[in-house]
């Protein structure tokens, strides 16, 4: 099975680590993507967990409404 885990929060990592390995375990191809988070990069890579940087979250209210085309 292919499976997408998009984290969108540093504490993701935490709560999705854990599923990540047991499906790789069992033959799964699992893909992981985040925004550029520096936290969340950082937790991945001290778990070692492979992912996907989508680029910069916006911080304004259009930005955000772009992202949601963009990222959606």
């Amino acid at each position: 099975m292919r499976l997408l885990i998009d984290l969108g929060h540093p504490a993701h990592v935490h709560l999705f680590r854990n599923l990540y390995f047991t499906l790789k375990e069992e033959g799964h191809h699992v893909v992981v993507t985040t925004k550029n988070i520096p936290i969340a990069k950082t937790l991945l890579g001290l778990y070692g967990i492979e992912y996907i940087n989508l680029g910069k979250k916006s911080d304004g209210l259009i930005g955000k409404f772009f992202d949601l085309i963009r990222f959606g």
